[in-house]
């Protein structure tokens, strides 16, 4: 399972997962009602033919993070992006009119 960091500030949530090895292709990210969840899931496969001799190797790896969106919370403006093995996602706040 990723470790993750979640910080917060006036303006918006952020999330930090740390997934090295995952291409940015292989990452999933989900929205529903009040559930981010965000998950990856990668097949990998060689076969290999040389002098009589057969070798196949295979691996899985797969991960499912899910979070619960706060209520201030702005879903249509939520941003992900992925470099250098972090996946950060922006939750930003809905803006509140202060009395």
């Amino acid at each position: 399972m990723p470790a993750v960091n979640i910080r917060e500030d006036e303006k918006k949530f952020n999330l930090e997962l740390a997934v090295p090895g995952i291409d940015k292709k292989d990452l999933k990210i989900d929205i529903d009602e009040d559930l981010l969840t965000i998950s990856s899931e990668c097949k990998n496969e060689t076969e290999e033919n040389t002098d009589g001799y057969k070798r196949k190797e295979f691996s899985y790896t797969s991960f499912c993070r899910s979070f619960q969106i706060p209520e201030n919370v702005n879903r249509e403006k939520i941003e992900a992006s992925y470099k250098d093995g972090i996946l950060s996602v922006s939750l930003p706040k809905v803006n509140e009119e202060k009395n």
